[in-house]
């Protein structure tokens, strides 16, 4: 699991811009702290400043476990070059962990600007106490009849999907790509 890192440990590393592209939106642009870059994940941190977490935390207040509104405190990120889904690491400001969040995207690409991928809609939430949950399929099916994204990427998106499902039943993912 990815640490928590201290104020002091982020200061002294490079900050990074993150693009996610979503097909029909604009293009979500964040600046996060580069932990590792090892041409085969990318390694994020970001701490959300007090004065953000309430407004951060909605986001997010619908997933099973954070209902009752945990502030998120950090959020660390797994961004792989080969891999067809990421992993969001929620962490309450005490550093305790909330849970994984995976967007079903394209490989990250490095560009002078920044690191980008593209957001497939589908989505999977892993709350700290376990259970697999599903998020955006409606979304995802709306973007199909809207002709937003191609059939390759149609049909890699609901291999993702299926893949992470058989991964953690297996109890691979996400544990094994956190390493």
């Amino acid at each position: 699991m990815m640490d928590f890192y201290s104020k002091e440990a982020l200061e002294n590393r490079p900050a990074v811009n993150l693009f996610i592209h979503r097909p029909g939106r604009a293009t979500a642009q964040f600046v996060e702290t580069l932990m590792s870059d090892d041409q085969q994940v990318v390694r994020t941190f970001r701490r959300i400043p007090s004065s953000e977490q309430a407004a951060f935390s909605r986001h997010f207040s619908q997933l099973p476990g954070l209902e009752s509104g945990p502030l998120i405190g950090g959020i660390g990120k797994v961004l792989f070059y080969q891999e067809t889904f990421n992993l969001l690491l929620l962490f309450e400001a005490s550093g305790r962990f909330l849970g994984s969040y995976s967007d079903i995207a394209s490989p990250l690409t490095r560009r002078p600007d920044g690191y980008h991928l593209t957001d497939w809609f589908l989505d999977v939430w892993i709350p700290y106490f376990g259970g697999l949950n599903f998020l955006d399929e409606d979304e995802f099916e709306a973007a199909i009849s809207a002709d937003l994204l191609q059939p390759d990427e149609i049909l890699t998106a609901r291999q993702t999907l299926e893949r992470l499902v058989q991964e953690y039943a297996a109890g691979v993912y996400p544990n094994s790509y956190l390493s």
